[in-house]
């Protein structure tokens, strides 16, 4: 693994940010939150239609930025910044 894995750099990623709020009863509950989707852009293009060729080139890691930005929302909900979002949930599919 080359030294730009822990920049984030030599990987490409997409990512979706959805503001979200809760509605309970059909009214809004005042809780907020932001969801981040972020997904691997395969390296070649135009992308292989072989499934097996795609989960070859697939890391197993997400990309430095995004291993960063995980461990900084960990540390300021452990210590309950109240000025950064609470980290509520990580999932990888």
């Amino acid at each position: 693994m080359s030294g730009h894995s822990k920049t984030g750099l030599g990987r490409a990623e997409t990512q979706a940010v959805c503001h979200c709020e809760q509605i309970a009863q059909g009214r809004p509950s005042n809780k907020k939150a932001i969801i981040k989707v972020r997904m691997q852009v395969p390296p070649e293009y135009p992308a292989s239609n072989d499934s097996s060729i795609r989960a070859s080139l697939a890391q197993q890691q997400p990309s430095g930025w995004t291993l960063q930005e995980l461990q900084s929302l960990r540390y300021f909900s452990k210590n309950e910044c109240t000025v950064v979002p609470k980290l509520l949930n990580v999932m990888r599919l």
